[in-house]
């Protein structure tokens, strides 16, 4: 009878034993996760939010329909291009305010100025201009915000670091049980990261990158800010692959009727200022004449 009952306990207690470890495994992710996100912020800080607003923020509704209006937070910049393809981030409203993070870089564009294109670090102090062009001669502003966007880079990292060199050092254990997690997880996801990343830098998709840039420059939006393109003779990518190529560029993109065709359309925020594709890609307007009105 005393055999018995030991033996119940000592089931019991292996029982338990089994299912915490067994909690512990399954939770410790999530565990070193929120410590790694507190680290995080220990180490880089929040980044301050700002506000931007366009030059023609307050202007007439005749004035924002007529001319095209558009501005982008910066997030890359490729050189190579002399067009307004070589600005790289998120748009921005043109009506209403922006936050954006405190020193950010935004280029900004009103097709009546005669400097349509101009170049701002936008601070909790304000808008900074740095630099403005005309379409068509933009090769010195695209070297400017390149230089200023890695500037920044440099000021961030040089932040971060201070940052690091005053955070708090993990503990042991934490430091245990991230390895424990990472050697896990590695080997289930480096094949699939390494695919991935080989999949978004492959010659193919920047050859589809380049055919779609190139038929929006070459083709028109209807009024309602749709398009049909065909993308068969070009690429071997699935469909979902096509519309993600598509979506990355800011579009929007549907899969239309026969092979490889597919509806771009233009986000619906910026279908009233651009009625065709010449009000989204930095094409040349005709002239303009004095009793057209100006931004305030």
């Amino acid at each position: 009878m005393k055999n018995n009952h030991r033996n119940t306990i000592i089931e019991d207690f292996y029982t338990l034993y089994k299912n915490s470890r067994n909690f512990l495994i399954n939770n410790i992710s999530g565990i070193v996760e929120e410590k790694k996100i507190e680290n995080t912020k220990k180490q880089k800080g929040e980044k301050k939010m700002v506000v931007y607003e366009h030059n023609c923020m307050d202007s007439a509704r005749y004035h924002l329909r007529k001319y095209k209006h558009w501005a982008k937070l910066i997030t890359g910049v490729d050189t190579t291009k002399t067009n307004g393809f070589a600005f790289q981030g998120e748009w921005l409203q043109v009506t209403s305010q922006n936050l954006v993070p405190n020193g950010s870089l935004v280029v900004e564009f009103c097709g009546y100025d005669g400097k349509e294109f101009k170049l701002y670090r936008v601070s909790e102090n304000g808008k900074e201009e740095i630099a403005t062009a005309e379409r068509g001669k933009l090769i010195e502003f695209i070297r400017i915000a390149a230089e200023e966007l890695e500037k920044g880079a440099e000021e961030q990292e040089e932040e971060q670091e201070t940052g690091e060199q005053k955070a708090e050092e993990k503990t042991e254990e934490v430091e245990e049980k991230e390895e424990q997690v990472e050697e896990k997880e590695t080997e289930e996801t480096e094949t699939k990261n390494q695919k991935e990343e080989k999949e978004m830098m492959s010659v193919e998709k920047k050859s589809l990158v380049d055919f779609i840039e190139g038929e929006i420059m070459d083709g028109l939006f209807n009024e309602d800010g749709d398009m049909l393109i065909n993308v068969s003779d070009v690429t071997n990518f699935s469909d979902e692959e096509v519309i993600k190529v598509v979506e990355s560029l800011g579009l929007n993109c549907e899969k239309a009727e026969g092979d490889g065709t597919f509806w771009v359309s233009l986000p619906e925020e910026f279908i009233i200022y651009h009625n065709n594709l010449l009000d989204m890609y930095f094409e040349n307007q005709g002239g303009m004449t004095d009793e057209e009105d100006v931004c305030k």
